[in-house]
């Protein structure tokens, strides 16, 4: 288990990742915090097979925000992936079989043929996507799968099946680039994910109770129908994440 960790400011171009799993099978990374690293946020590799990532959060990375390539079977939950140069998720070298659920792509892909959410053509076979938030402010494409570009989740979910019940909307976040994921009032996060898939958390990233929120219709599946999507529940109470460091300015070839 990896958890509750924050990891940042790591320097090599291209090998400075927050968190980097190679011949790592069968484990748990959740609640980390990886941000302003030289490369990717979190990368899932070689061997890296059959874990499971729950609720980590991912922001100004070089790289991707979370990228599980030449490894199988890896499952996100409530993953948060955020203003990321490369893609937000990045699903690729015959990365079959990986599951997406409750997770937050925003603002990611700031360069031609990224996105939000990238599945190349050999990671295709058995990915499966629902109930996530994806959304652009921007013109770039939020989904690039197969290597195919969509301006829209439904025109992605139209063709692929993926992703019907995603939403395409801003998640009013509190202050993102400051690392605070918490969504702000009238969210399409609150009270809309789907409790029941597997390894699915009870409580939020910053172990919160789920909060059911009577300005918001329940629109959520599984036993808790108010559950927020995302890594951390809205409750106008809740206290702010620690603060992070300044990012710096990174350049790579």
């Amino acid at each position: 288990t990896v958890q509750d960790n924050e990891s940042f400011h790591n320097l090599t171009p291209d090998q400075g990742n927050g968190i980097y799993g190679f011949n790592a099978a069968a484990n748990l990374f959740q609640r980390n915090r990886v941000h302003d690293n030289a490369y990717n946020g979190i990368m899932m590799s070689t061997g890296a097979v059959n874990n499971v990532l729950i609720q980590n959060q991912s922001w100004q990375n070089v790289g991707q925000g979370i990228e599980d390539i030449f490894c199988t079977g890896n499952s996100h939950i409530g993953d948060v992936s955020y203003g990321n140069r490369l893609n937000g998720f990045a699903i690729e070298g015959g990365a079959t079989g990986t599951t997406l659920s409750n997770c937050v792509a925003v603002d990611n892909g700031q360069v031609l043929g990224t996105a939000d959410l990238e599945v190349d053509a050999s990671s295709t076979l058995g990915f499966t996507s629902n109930d996530n938030v994806i959304w652009n402010s921007t013109i770039w494409p939020v989904v690039l799968f197969g290597g195919v570009s969509y301006a829209t989740v439904s025109a992605f979910s139209a063709v692929s099946g993926q992703d019907t019940r995603t939403t395409q909307a801003d998640p009013l976040f509190t202050n993102p680039a400051g690392g605070d994921f918490r969504p702000t009032a009238g969210s399409p996060l609150i009270d809309a994910a789907n409790s029941s898939v597997a390894n699915w958390p009870p409580t939020d990233a910053a172990g919160n109770a789920r909060l059911d929120d009577p300005a918001t219709t329940n629109t959520g599946l599984g036993p808790v129908a108010f559950a927020d999507r995302g890594a951390l529940e809205f409750n106008p109470a809740s206290p702010p994440p620690p603060p992070v460091t300044t990012a710096g300015t990174y350049y790579v070839n």
